[in-house]
């Protein structure tokens, strides 16, 4: 306001009149005014976060494409400094990653390897990029928060470094259209290293089960059993994964889950059934008892007891034997 109150006085002695003095005057202020009643200011934006990633990430190879690697989580504390100041109207504000996404994949640098993110409890908890309409006039500082950061299979994939990058810009937009104005960038400042790391599972190789002496008399006819005995399968798996136990063996009755007694002299007659929750275990290929995700180790709990499927009983011993194997994916 002053420069131009200065100018007129220093052109007030070539206005003819007062009617073209006052002219000048509406024409100078008049750009002043609008200036303050429309104005967009941004000031110390975007204001910058080294997070903190982990040491690696350990992958698995194997997966299919479209399966989640491995998923880091990003956070930042309240940030202050950038200063947006709007024309009243709002704002949209966006979340964004870096670089074109495909979808909501965004690149990394490394093959085979995309990125998606989202913002649990912020603006939008979708996975970016997305736009959040917000009727605030102004901006003053960022709250905190977390970002979760999956990192998907696009392609083949390999050992290899994630390069220090921007995951995360957010932005404002005065919903009159002025420039992007970015308000923070997330990023990491030190490269992470990825391992490629094939799961793989095992269980205890052999586990003896000795059953207790019972009488001819507790199997007196045909489908009569005795002498329970629990035991458990360990089964160790190195990353998670979907598993499944498939029963075989040289079995008398596959559907009660009787396996052959090999002693020549009760053989004919007594065999050993094997249940897990009072249920016959499936038996042969193509039959599974699912035990569903495992990352650790897992204990299931069978029992074993004598089974009668023919008569007379006739005093002796019994063996038997059953296999177990592991299938995972």
């Amino acid at each position: 306001m002053k420069l131009s109150m200065d100018f007129l006085r220093l052109n007030k002695a070539y206005c003819p009149g007062i009617i073209n003095c006052i002219f000048r005057k509406v024409i100078l202020v008049a750009p002043f005014l609008i200036a303050l009643t429309t104005g967009y200011t941004q000031a110390a934006c975007p204001v910058i976060y080294n997070a903190t990633p982990p040491a690696d990430l350990s992958i698995d190879p194997s997966l299919p494409v479209g399966s989640v690697l491995a998923t880091m989580q990003l956070s930042w504390p309240s940030q202050n400094g950038c200063q947006v100041i709007g024309s009243g109207a709002g704002f949209h504000i966006g979340q964004f990653g870096n670089g074109v996404p495909n979808g909501n994949l965004y690149p990394t640098g490394l093959a085979g390897v995309s990125y998606r993110g989202r913002i649990d409890g912020w603006y939008d908890s979708a996975y970016w990029p997305t736009v959040y309409d917000s009727s605030t006039p102004q901006f003053t500082s960022m709250g905190n928060g977390t970002a979760t950061i999956e990192f998907v299979k696009t392609g083949p994939v390999e050992a290899g470094i994630l390069p220090p990058m921007d995951y995360l810009r957010v932005q404002a937009t005065d919903v009159s259209g002025t420039p992007d104005v970015a308000m923070l960038i997330i990023r990491t400042g030190v490269p992470i290293p990825v391992d490629p790391v094939i799961n793989s599972c095992s269980a205890t190789p052999v586990v003896p089960v000795s059953l207790n002496t019972v009488l001819n008399d507790d199997l007196a006819t045909v489908g009569a059993t005795a002498g329970d005995k629990t035991f458990n399968i360990n089964v160790t798996c190195t990353g998670p994964a979907n598993i499944s136990l498939m029963f075989t063996g040289d079995v008398v009755d596959s559907n009660n889950a009787v396996f052959r007694n090999s002693d020549a002299i009760t053989g004919s007659t007594i065999g050993i059934q094997i249940l897990n929750n009072n249920s016959a275990v499936p038996i042969g290929a193509g039959h599974y008892m699912n035990l569903d995700v495992v990352n650790g180790t897992v204990s299931p709990t069978f029992t074993a007891r004598y089974y009668a499927f023919a008569q007379p009983v006739i005093a002796g011993n019994v063996n038997a034997i059953a296999y177990a194997t592991i299938v995972y994916n």
